[in-house]
């Protein structure tokens, strides 16, 4: 479950990049879907791990890495993952899944379908 739920995470900054690398291009809408490809795969696995805690999972202790270790002291960096916390993904997730797809459809005969498909800005709003 912890693997899905650093999906969530993951998976727009992956989007995000993506469109900063190929995204200042020529027009294409690869990028765009790509990205919406990303945040929806992140939207999915919200909706998994906010399923999971709702059905009695335990909340969710992520460390990312060790953010200060000092001798016998180690302080962890980490991310908890609760029902609230859950919720609020499942929330961010879906309303920018959706922005991502209205705007694909919104700058499609635009000339400047690149600038905007810098989409990384939107995708890196969802982190």
């Amino acid at each position: 479950m912890e693997s899905i739920a650093l999906t969530v995470l993951f998976a727009p900054i992956v989007g995000s990049l993506f469109a900063a690398l190929f995204g200042a291009k020529e027009k294409t809408i690869i990028t765009g879907i790509a990205t919406s490809s990303l945040l929806g795969i992140s939207m999915i696995s919200a909706l998994i791990v906010l399923f999971y805690l709702l059905t009695g999972g335990q909340p969710l202790h992520l460390k990312l890495f060790d953010w200060i270790s000092l001798g016998g002291v180690s302080i962890p960096f980490g991310i908890l993952v609760d029902s609230v916390s859950a919720t609020m993904m499942v929330v961010v997730t879906v309303v920018s899944t959706m922005v991502h797809i209205y705007s694909i459809g919104y700058m499609k005969y635009d000339k400047g379908f690149n600038r905007f498909s810098l989409i990384c800005q939107l995708s890196f709003f969802q982190c």
